[in-house]
């Protein structure tokens, strides 16, 4: 969950106390392989000053990124409020399909002029790898693949039940492994593999 609006809102008031205005944003970005998942956390913007900036006030961002059991802060550089800055921060690790894996970050400026943060989001979402199998009909448009029915062997169930679109070369095979990344739930991004049959969902 994202920290609270009220809570933003309320460092929002102090800035313009200093007659600041932050305008910062912060987003995670998740990409995979078949066996790993790769997550970068950033935070990044700037902020203007009416009129002027308080004297001496300098920002500094940082990022926390904790993925399965790696991760840590990332310190960004100190410069002047109106300096646009950008700080990321990016993890790892070897995932095994079916396996939840726990991911928490956090992105912040802090303001030397309030003595305290000016920005502050977090989150933490679940993250899995699952699998699924897809075969004929198999079908050719526009340099894509796509199968017409799952291929899941007995017993089984796919989770996510997309990822029908894959180019090949030269052709498409008959069947087809999808690796899904789940983020809290969500069936989001996949690569694909040719396979020689019916496979295990999960």
């Amino acid at each position: 969950m994202r920290i609270p609006f009220r809570f933003l809102m309320t460092m929002s008031l102090a800035a313009q106390a200093l007659a600041m205005t932050p305008q910062y944003s912060s987003y995670v970005n998740y990409s995979i392989d078949a066996s790993h998942i790769y997550a970068t956390a950033v935070v990044d913007g700037s902020t203007s000053c009416d009129p002027n900036c308080p004297l001496g006030a300098m920002h500094t961002g940082k990022v926390y990124l904790h993925l399965g059991s790696t991760g840590g802060w990332v310190n960004g550089n100190t410069v002047t409020p109106p300096t646009y800055l950008s700080v990321s921060n990016s993890q790892t690790i070897n995932a095994t399909p079916g396996v939840n894996y726990a991911e928490s970050d956090e992105e912040e400026v802090y303001c030397s002029g309030l003595g305290s943060n000016i920005f502050q989001e977090g989150g933490g979402p679940l993250l899995k790898l699952t699998t699924t199998y897809w075969g004929p009909p198999v079908t050719e448009q526009n340099n894509k693949c796509y199968w017409g029915s799952l291929a899941c062997s007995a017993g089984t169930t796919a989770t996510c039940k997309g990822g029908t679109a894959i180019a090949f070369v030269p052709s498409c095979p008959q069947y087809v492994k999808a690796t899904w990344l789940v983020v809290g739930g969500v069936c989001t991004v996949f690569v694909g593999a040719a396979a020689t049959g019916p496979g295990a969902c999960d």
